[in-house]
């Protein structure tokens, strides 16, 4: 991926993955601009657009508006589908500092039905950059996530490593185990 955000809020950038679909997709390409921005009583927005894109199988591609909305520790996001894609809402909540967090998703799919999921994860970083993720899905997006991961620097560079490992009710009778590794540069216009 690759992101530009300003100090006034203002932000875009992309991102890409490989994909499987059963078709001509191979990747999935992601375009997003919008804007974001913190009031003086605590409250933050986030509203901004965002476009799918699967070169090979543009009858897949779709975009969103969408509003997010955060106080504390707790959130909502609403996109809003367009050209006939799904609406969805997202809430949650976050524990404190405690690492435990608690997502509520209601999910329409392209063929009308609907898609609720509970997500609850904890998470925990210790020292040196390691950090452990554990999640559960549950209702209509049974499974759970593992993820570990390690942060660095190289040179001027942030650099990431992951291992994420997902259950066979997730994505599929195999199970999956991705690794992963990304690197990141701030720098400023001025």
């Amino acid at each position: 991926g690759f992101d530009i955000a300003n100090e006034n809020g203002m932000y875009f950038g992309t991102w890409a993955s490989n994909v499987e679909f059963g078709d001509n997709a191979a990747t999935e390409l992601d375009w997003y601009a919008g804007y974001t921005n913190e009031l003086e009583t605590g409250l933050s927005y986030d509203i901004g657009y965002l476009s799918y894109t699967y070169p090979g199988e543009n009858s897949l591609d779709f975009e969103e508006i969408y509003l997010g909305l955060s106080y504390s520790y707790f959130g909502v996001t609403f996109s809003l589908g367009q050209d006939d894609a799904p609406d969805n809402l997202e809430t949650s909540l976050a524990l404190g500092e405690s690492g435990l967090n608690l997502t509520f998703g209601d999910y329409e799919n392209f063929d009308g039905s609907t898609l609720d999921y509970t997500f609850i994860s904890t998470s925990y970083a210790f020292d040196y950059g390691i950090h452990l993720t554990y999640g559960d899905f549950s209702k209509d997006a049974a499974g759970s996530y593992f993820e570990l991961g390690y942060g660095f620097s190289l040179d001027v560079m942030d650099a990431t490593i992951k291992y994420i490992s997902s259950d066979s009710t997730l994505v599929g009778p195999s199970g999956d185990n991705f690794l992963i590794f990304s690197l990141a540069k701030s720098f400023s216009f001025e």
